[in-house]
């Protein structure tokens, strides 16, 4: 085999193979959508949503303001997108 083909060969397996572990590594969730929520220390009353591993659903609570983890999302649509991977297919 001429150089040349060696080159290009040994070129577009490694474009392929970087494009799938980059795919992999998208799909993969968050670990914030597994971790238990935490209200902080604080005594704010900030509305978020975390996403609940037990139910797999996002639901609503009060965040303290201060400290807590990152399985808080202000928004639920943006609680859903994040965990979506964790959560439970719809019945119908």
């Amino acid at each position: 085999m001429k150089p040349t083909m060696q080159f290009i060969f040994v070129a577009t397996f490694g474009i392929l193979a970087c494009t799938a572990a980059d795919k992999k590594a998208k799909t993969r969730p968050p670990k914030n959508c597994t971790i238990e929520p935490d209200v902080g220390q604080c005594r704010a009353l900030h509305p978020r949503y975390f996403f609940n591993m037990t139910s797999r659903q996002c639901e609503f609570f009060y965040y303290g303001g201060c400290y807590g983890n990152t399985n808080r999302f202000m928004k639920r649509e943006r609680c859903e997108k994040e965990c979506k991977a964790y959560m439970r297919e719809k019945t119908i």
